[in-house]
């Protein structure tokens, strides 16, 4: 881009994916599902210094099929037959802007960095705090359904890498980790960070007590390893979960060009990707803040935050856990979700004040404790359709949905029918929530065929 004096872009369209009322075969100009383009760089000679180069963009109708799209190239020829638009950046650096842009820039941020960084005129924001969810870098490894099968895990890759810091202590502190380690051994995971922490002899020791439950995807908890030591990053979590014991409500949101915006609450240590945004990081926003040692507790919703809303709605009854609720509901509308699609795919979402505040709050706070207790919602019946000729089997290897998606495979013995058409329209990224659970409760295994990850309980077939 510094280099670059004029970029001309066509956008030819045709991503099915983002689009799923298009055909790759019909509306796409090679018959893919990504979309197509084609951008010219140039480079001027002498051209006098400018901060950005000027972009001229041409877009053709979106229904376009791809005979269109070939006529239309065929009669432009070149760059000159073609009806530009100069593309002007706004404040925030965004080429292509949207009708909505000053509207939702008007509502309340939900985070912001300069408040994160408790900057002098950073401007008000819901939450102070925000963080990631994290990243272990060994997910097999630190991750399980079982916490006693986790623990012995841990244990073993621990114990490897102790006797790696031994054999380093006994060479005298070998400035080459490579030379102390095998590489192939599945049983664990060297990365960057441990090499470097080996070739320190720091050691690594094993607790029980760092075992936490987490929400590895939608719907979908497992039990995590929560060791600064072995997790690549866990940026803010152990302030937000400093113990097992912590009591913390969390919104995650993910935003991302390639999927719908998703947002969902959690009572658990969440994971980088939660919320479903492969390729967009979870952020996270709580309701509380904790010390390291879990004792001291902070809202994490400022005072003047809580004021203004006060003021808005003129209700000093008003309270934190009422706002966190407010904003959950908003994220779940509809209407909010359709009309600012676009700016919710590139920054963090901005929560405007709706006229009947109570009535947000209300259904919030039912959808958060559906979200975050959802093993403990009352159960939807389906109707349970046994194999009469097979054994009677509750294990689960891969689940799959009929091809209308009314009715649940569950194995070879079990089916459950009668699935409504509405659970497939709640999404999370591309997936519905069932979908989620579909993919992540089942038996997978490495390229040995050894078992990496299993739902099945002994103890509880059921």
């Amino acid at each position: 881009m510094t280099t670059t004096s004029l970029i001309y872009l066509v956008e030819l369209g045709g991503n099915t994916r983002k689009n799923p009322d298009l055909s790759g075969t019909i509306h796409n100009v090679f018959g893919i599902q990504v979309g197509v383009s084609i951008n010219l760089f140039i480079k001027l000679p002498k051209r006098p210094r400018k901060p950005r180069a000027i972009i001229n963009y041409h877009a053709v109708p979106r229904e376009w099929r791809r005979e269109e799209k070939y006529q239309f190239l065929e009669k432009a020829e070149t760059i000159a037959g073609v009806k530009w638009q100069r593309l002007t950046p706004d404040k925030k650096n965004n080429w292509l802007t949207n009708p909505t842009d000053e509207v939702f820039e008007s509502f309340l941020p939900l985070g912001s960095k300069s408040a994160k960084a408790n900057k002098a005129g950073s401007g008000a924001a819901i939450f102070k705090l925000f963080s990631l969810g994290v990243v272990t870098n060994r997910d097999k490894l630190v991750h399980d359904f079982d916490c006693e099968k986790l623990g012995k895990k841990v244990q073993t890759f621990i114990d490897l890498y102790n006797a790696a810091v031994e054999r380093n202590l006994a060479e005298k502190r070998s400035k080459n980790a490579d030379s102390l380690i095998d590489v192939t051994d599945a049983r664990i995971k060297w990365t960057r960070q441990t090499k470097a922490s080996l070739e320190r002899c720091q050691r690594s020791k094993y607790c029980k007590r760092l075992i936490r439950e987490t929400l590895y995807r939608p719907f979908a908890k497992r039990w995590l390893y929560f060791d600064p030591f072995w997790n690549e990053e866990q940026y803010k979590q152990a302030t937000i979960f400093p113990t097992p014991d912590t009591e913390n409500a969390v919104i995650c949101v993910s935003t991302s060009n390639e999927r719908p915006f998703t947002a969902l609450a959690t009572n658990t240590v969440p994971n980088l990707v939660a919320a479903g945004g492969f390729g967009a990081g979870t952020q996270c926003f709580p309701l509380y803040i904790y010390s390291e040692n879990g004792e001291e507790r902070h809202d994490n919703i400022p005072r003047s935050t809580l004021d203004r809303v006060i003021i808005q709605y003129d209700d000093n009854t008003i309270t934190r856990a009422d706002i966190f609720h407010y904003v959950y509901a908003v994220l779940h509308h509809p209407e909010y979700r359709t009309r600012y699609a676009e700016n919710l795919k590139r920054e963090l979402p901005r929560i405007p004040f709706a006229p009947d505040f109570r009535s947000f709050a209300k259904a919030g706070a039912k959808l958060a404790e559906m979200h975050m207790f959802y093993e403990k919602q009352k159960e939807y019946r389906l109707r349970r359709i046994e194999n009469k000729d097979t054994p009677l089997d509750w294990r689960v290897e891969a689940m799959k949905l009929s091809k209308e998606g009314d009715a649940l495979v569950y194995n070879e013995h079990f089916t459950f029918a009668g699935i409504p058409p509405d659970v497939h329209e709640y999404k999370l990224g591309n997936r519905s929530a069932l979908d989620w659970v579909i993919d992540q409760y089942r038996v997978t295994r490495d390229e040995e065929g050894n078992i990496v990850s299993d739902p099945n309980r002994d103890e509880d077939e059921q």
